[in-house]
């Protein structure tokens, strides 16, 4: 079936303009893809930082709240008083293995 001349136009016209549409369409979702994409990555990077902050503070701090812990067997006064009674009453322990409760165990036992 032949169309005339105008029906023919504006079928053509039709054509184009969903063509330019999808077109349009297509290079918008692209571009969006892609600033989507530069916008994840630099929220990704930027959340990387923001959670590597509170480990880097800790190893930073880490010795010092050891040190004051009072369950810890690194805080100093437990360290303190195995060094004082390790040099004053048993050097033939070795001093890096050595502590209060395990040399009064030795004693009694």
């Amino acid at each position: 079936m032949k169309l005339a001349g105008e029906a023919q136009a504006e079928v053509i016209k039709v054509v184009a303009i969903g063509a330019a549409v999808l077109l349009a369409v297509w290079a918008v979702k692209k571009g969006m893809g892609a600033a989507q994409d530069a916008v994840s990555q630099t929220f990704d990077d930027a959340l990387d930082a923001v959670i590597a902050v509170p480990g880097k503070v800790w190893s930073a701090v880490e010795p010092a709240v050891q040190a004051v812990n009072p369950v810890s067997s690194e805080n100093l006064a437990y360290r303190g008083a195995n060094s004082v009674v390790h040099w004053a009453f048993a050097p033939q322990y070795p001093a890096d293995s050595f502590t209060i409760g395990g040399w009064i165990y030795d004693l009694t036992h």
